[in-house]
């Protein structure tokens, strides 16, 4: 069975639910889809194992990948004799064992299997897992822990209680990978990686489009992020997102800006990118007002540098302004107040000629590096566009910097609107920092400042496509703007 929805296949949710539980897969040295014994008794764990792999033949050797839970000697030697030499086995086990790490790494050991790596799927056994992190490695704890500041005594205890947990090696949910033998190095084994490295799993994101993405650590930082694909419609999005990074290495003298590619291939047949990792580290999670504060000008500097001196091609304002606006009036016409649109597209008739801007069109505290200096980088190019126009990316980073203080979705059209209005209002404490960003972002464009909600407008249409969930909060988001430039003369006109 493929890992795509089919059919036959358990409702999106459930599905979901079960590709996350077997995110393991993208720690193994293994090119295409493999071939499983399954030895374990959970029966969720066998459902999901059928997405991802074919069930091996009975003969020795056959085996690319053996699953079981809690190792045993007696499992271990039929894993050994089903496993074709490079073949690779995962124990997984839920339940708390006191030393349980190490006995598991004795006897994999014992059992004469290499290459032995504990990974806790973390942080909460009772949810999917948001990453997998290798117990071996110091520096990936150090990095994880890093991005994620504790948001109250009760979490400074709870870690203090991870940390005496992982020391003793009673954590819940292990999982154990290790690789029986090849008489030749690296038979079967996929070149994009030497995974002797540890590898960092992150795998948050509430959907199945959402990439994993593994961070190599041959040091104290990370060296490599390994982008993974769960299904095949992301293989198609990867593969995009190389294209577009070599097109911004040759576009873009910048290289701490954004990543470059260094390999691709699969892994466990999904494709796989490998980029070279943006200088720093994701800024704390949760934002605080005070992170918006430094950051927004920050960001907003960074972007001008994605913004050329020329025009943009001929036909610009039909398929960068006119098109998206008849997309969203054939999708909301009939949930807005009548003459909205209208009003909208008269709105967007007095946009002068604008210069060409590389739009990264996710431009979220998730996808930014910051370095010790305030460098700010971006990944996640995925969804860009070469040749747009100005102001999405600043009206997307502040709208999305408000609702990550506030801690709601995006897919939340009321929440969402809630938390916008106070940017639109420059009495506010967020609304002055986003109306000095915005200054100074069109007038280094040679704009007027006043234009900067009409670039909005734009980039919250152009945001509204159909398969984003968050479509209706952006429209909502345009009609926030388009009632700011009504109570205010267009900056365009005498």
């Amino acid at each position: 069975m493929s890992d795509a929805p089919t059919p036959e296949s358990p409702p999106e949710k459930r599905l979901n639910t079960l590709l996350r539980s077997v995110d393991w897969r993208f720690l193994l040295n293994q090119r295409q889809r493999p071939r499983v014994l399954n030895l374990s008794a959970s029966p969720r764990l066998a459902q999901a194992l059928e997405l991802i792999a074919d069930q091996a033949a009975p003969e020795p050797g056959s085996a690319d990948l053996v699953v079981l839970g809690f190792p045993s000697g007696r499992k271990l030697s039929r894993a050994r004799q089903a496993l074709r030499p490079g073949g690779e086995v995962v124990c997984t086990w839920r339940r708390p064992r006191i030393a349980g790490a190490e006995r598991a790494r004795k006897r994999l050991r014992r059992a004469g299997f290499e290459r032995v790596q504990l990974h806790w799927p973390g942080p909460s056994p009772r949810r999917p897992p948001e990453f997998w992190l290798p117990l071996d490695s110091p520096a990936a704890l150090a990095h994880l822990l890093g991005g994620k500041q504790p948001r109250s005594r009760a979490d400074r205890a709870l870690r203090s209680l991870w940390r005496l947990a992982a020391r003793t090696g009673a954590l819940p949910g292990l999982c154990a990978i290790a690789r029986r033998p090849a008489p030749t190095e690296g038979a079967g084994e996929d070149a994009l990686l030497n995974t002797r490295d540890p590898l960092l799993l992150l795998t948050e994101g509430a959907e199945l489009r959402h990439k994993v993405v593994g961070l190599s650590f041959a040091g104290a930082e990370p060296a490599l992020a390994i982008k993974c694909a769960r299904i095949p419609a992301t293989d198609d999005s990867l593969a995009r997102e190389a294209r577009v990074l070599e097109q911004l290495a040759r576009a873009l003298p910048h290289p701490d800006l954004t990543p470059r590619v260094r390999a691709e291939g699969k892994r466990v047949g999904r494709r796989v990118v490998v980029e070279s990792v943006v200088p720093g580290r994701l800024p704390n999670s949760p934002l605080t007002q005070a992170d918006f504060d430094r950051l927004a000008p920050e960001v907003t500097r960074r972007l001008l540098e994605l913004v050329g001196g020329e025009p943009p091609p001929s036909g610009w304002r039909r398929r960068l302004v006119d098109e998206p606006l008849e997309r969203f009036e054939r999708r909301f016409a009939e949930r807005l107040a009548p003459g909205v649109v209208d009003r909208m597209r008269e709105a967007l008739a007095a946009l002068p000629e604008l210069p060409v801007t590389w739009e990264h069109r996710d431009c979220a505290v998730w996808n930014i590096h910051e370095t010790a200096d305030g460098s700010i980088g971006l990944f996640d190019w995925a969804d860009s566009e070469p040749h747009g126009l100005p102001g999405l990316d600043l009206a997307y980073f502040l709208a999305t910097s408000a609702f990550m203080i506030d801690r709601l979705e995006m897919s939340d059209p009321d929440a969402a609107a809630a938390s916008y209005e106070p940017l639109l209002d420059p009495s506010s404490a967020r609304g002055a920092v986003a109306a000095r960003c915005g200054s100074e972002y069109c007038g280094r464009l040679g704009l007027d400042p006043g234009i900067f909600p009409l670039l909005s407008l734009r980039g919250w249409i152009a945001k509204a496509t159909p398969d984003d969930p968050a479509a209706t909060s952006y429209a909502m988001l345009a009609e926030a703007e388009l009632r700011r430039l009504g109570e205010r003369r267009s900056p365009m006109k005498d």
